[in-house]
């Protein structure tokens, strides 16, 4: 398929290259690095769907008032958007719409944010067509309900959501990427809202193949971030490239990284946030070695003038990505993703303790043949605690896995 492809070589979107690592990922135990396992646990979520579920894209405004998204498969009804909440005591379904096609439904979402208690935005994409056409799926809950709120679709086919940022009611940002190409390429996409519509927002496409974004975060509204992967293809082969632009209140424009480790053969950022109270903006993610068949995480810091790679652990030399980071101050910072090598793969929880990076143990839940893999991590305002979202299963089910530090 030519969705699966691109999900091997790019990580296309948090959500999609979270099921493609649960489908993927092949390792076996492995040993942290550290002895803090008790610091994180694994708190009970909710699964209402019988064959999958997935958390995607985690938002945290209050100790009793967390967000997940994600999907939910079952035979029954097929893919499904599946939003969770956090009350303070326990992780419970909230009631979201999934357009359909006749009578099977087919979205997903891939990231969450919140403008205020009662004003928080989803996004995805849905399948909109028998041929296999996706449309952008943005989601609004007004501290009632969810629904759907009308976004742009300027690709022919393919339409997808991977991130949003709300840094006012009227003011909220979200990527994604688009094709109308029968090659496969496809073009960055950011959408903006204006407090009535959401309208497409013009950004650099630098690359002549792909041009993709995964995520973003925003300091202020002249000053806003977004993280992805480029293709340039020559000779019939493709080769991913990491892409930084940045938002300067009036226009998007393309930053400069650093130069990739020696040996890499090509990289991808997933995630990105700012550290509090300081100028600095991490942003994580892998990068191949040998060809496209081994991934080391990749971290990569902008210190207010120019971005420069991090050295991060390894849990195993087969494949290493993180997916989401967050900061609680410049000296505590922490990563998420996944692991592998020959078995099921485990789950990977990295720390920046203001000097250097290392693996933190943590949970990961069912017998040793379980895959788990964390896809968004955020901290709990005001606290020293911090919630991480995911999902584990056997390679033909999942449960969503849920765990808090502190």
């Amino acid at each position: 398929m030519v969705r699966r492809k691109k999900l091997q070589l790019l990580s296309l979107c948090v959500g999609v290259a979270a099921l493609a690592a649960f489908l993927l990922i092949q390792s076996g135990p492995v040993n942290a690095t550290n002895n803090v396992a008790a610091t994180w646990k694994v708190v009970a979520s909710p699964n209402p769907a019988s064959v999958t579920n997935i958390l995607n894209g985690l938002t945290v405004l209050a100790p009793n008032n967390a967000w997940a998204v994600g999907s939910a498969l079952d035979k029954a009804h097929g893919n499904q958007t599946l939003i969770e909440h956090w009350n303070g005591k326990k992780w419970q379904v909230i009631a979201s719409p999934t357009p359909n096609i006749f009578i099977t439904h087919a979205g997903h979402l891939a990231s969450v944010a919140a403008a205020g208690p009662n004003d928080v935005w989803a996004v995805g994409e849905y399948i909109s067509s028998v041929l296999g056409s996706t449309h952008t799926l943005i989601e609004h809950w007004n501290g009632k309900q969810w629904s759907i709120v009308p976004s742009p679709n300027p690709g022919a086919f393919l339409n997808t959501m991977s991130s949003i940022t709300a840094l006012a009611p009227h003011n909220i940002w979200a990527t994604g990427t688009y094709s109308s190409a029968k090659d496969g390429s496809t073009k960055a996409m950011i959408l903006h809202w204006n407090g009535k519509a959401w309208s497409v927002v013009a950004t650099p496409a630098p690359a002549n193949f792909s041009n993709l974004l995964n995520s973003l975060t925003a300091v202020a509204p002249n000053n806003i971030w977004a993280v992805g992967a480029m293709v340039n293809k020559q000779n019939n082969s493709a080769q991913s490239q990491v892409l930084i632009e940045h938002w300067n209140g009036t226009h998007w424009s393309r930053v400069a990284g650093p130069a990739l480790p020696r040996g890499a053969s090509g990289a991808f950022l997933q995630g990105i946030s700012r550290a509090p109270g300081s100028n600095l903006i991490w942003a994580v993610g892998g990068y191949y070695r040998g060809g496209q068949s081994r991934l080391s995480t990749l971290i990569e810091v902008w210190n207010g003038k120019k971005w420069t790679i991090i050295a991060s652990p390894n849990r195993n030399n087969i494949d290493n990505m993180l997916m989401s980071v967050t900061a609680t101050a410049a000296n505590s910072i922490w990563a998420v993703g996944g692991t592998s090598k020959n078995g099921p793969g485990q789950s990977l929880i990295e720390h920046w303790d203001g000097a250097r990076w290392t693996i933190v143990n943590n949970p990961n839940p069912g017998p040793s043949t379980t895959v788990h893999f964390l896809t968004s991590v955020m901290y709990i305002p005001r606290s020293k605690h911090i919630w991480c979202v995911g999902f584990y299963g056997d390679g033909a089910k999942a449960a969503t896995l849920t765990e808090l530090f502190g």
